[in-house]
């Protein structure tokens, strides 16, 4: 069920210009890690009781993956975003999921 609602949270809950403008902006990363955690924290905490340190947990984590990935790397690689990327963005994410099942229930 967490995996699912990662997705939904990840995936489904970006419009394009949200994925376009995280490219170029730091704050549209924010908004994006807002909804993100929110959905995913507040899962956590309603059927796990786990209260805000897990939204904060994911807030932070989600924050510096996609920081990393959208802003990061590409200066690295002279602007280029690599599809591949997503590879190691979905298993950071996935660790931290994994992470806060082990030790935030």
């Amino acid at each position: 069920m967490l995996l699912v609602l990662h997705h939904i949270a990840d995936v489904c809950t970006q419009p394009s210009w949200l994925i376009e403008n995280k490219k170029k902006y730091s704050f549209a990363i924010f908004e994006h890690v807002m909804i993100y955690a929110g959905l995913i924290g507040g899962a956590f905490s309603l059927f796990f009781d786990t209260g805000i340190f897990v939204f904060l947990w994911f807030f932070v984590g989600h924050y510096i993956t996609d920081f990393i990935k959208y802003l990061v790397l590409p200066k690295m690689h002279g602007g280029e975003h690599k599809y591949k990327w997503i590879y190691l963005d979905q298993a950071a994410h996935y660790a931290q999921i994994l992470i806060a099942f082990c030790f935030f229930i």
